[in-house]
């Protein structure tokens, strides 16, 4: 069963490949810290999307060859997504994961969609938790591929909705629906697993 990777503790550095990409799911330490190098062509942009507030300031430019200054963690025990944007063409690849100690992705749902709209689509190390956040309850909540997370649900509460991959599914992605009627979808999201 493969895991997502634990950075060494001495420097935990991400390398932004030649083609603008990040590696995926990356587990930290709650006192580690973190920096980007950028190994494409082009200078890059770090953005990170978190729904429960800051983890990692945004990095507004890594030049060509450059690695930005290390970074501490701001919240502990929580998963942040951030993505890489091509300064030049304003190519934008991600979302990738890191994991801060254990804990989860929150995604907060408001009117049946996820918010910000930067949140529709998120990323989560094998084993990790995303956290559906919502504004009210849902009767009506589904997973495109069954027995990937527990607990099993098929709606949503008001306030917090932990999920957690279950052991085996490395890498997967995984679409949800919501709704409060049978009839009608309010909202839809995707989380990618990856280790």
């Amino acid at each position: 069963m493969a895991t997502a990777r634990k950075l060494p503790d001495l420097a935990n550095v991400i390398t932004i490949n030649a083609s603008g990409a990040a590696q995926p799911a990356t587990t930290i330490g709650n006192s580690d810290s973190i920096s980007f190098h950028n190994a494409a062509p082009n200078a890059i942009k770090i953005t990170f999307t978190n729904s429960n507030g800051t983890v990692f300031n945004d990095i507004p430019s890594i030049g060509v060859g450059q690695t930005s200054a290390a970074q501490n963690p701001q919240q502990i025990n929580q998963t942040v997504n951030y993505s890489v944007t091509n300064l030049s063409s304003q190519g934008v690849q991600g979302p990738y994961a890191i994991e801060v100690g254990s804990g989860p992705l929150r995604v907060n749902i408001v009117n049946g969609n996820a918010t910000p709209a930067s949140m529709a689509t998120v990323e989560i190390p094998q084993g990790g938790q995303v956290d559906l956040y919502c504004d009210n309850a849902y009767t009506n909540f589904g997973w495109t591929t069954a027995n990937v997370f527990t607990p099993t649900i098929g709606s949503l509460a008001r306030g917090s909705n932990p999920q957690t991959v279950k052991p085996g599914n490395q890498v997967n992605i995984n679409a949800y629906t919501i709704s409060t009627s049978l009839s009608a979808t309010q909202g839809r999201g995707t989380v990618k697993i990856n280790s």
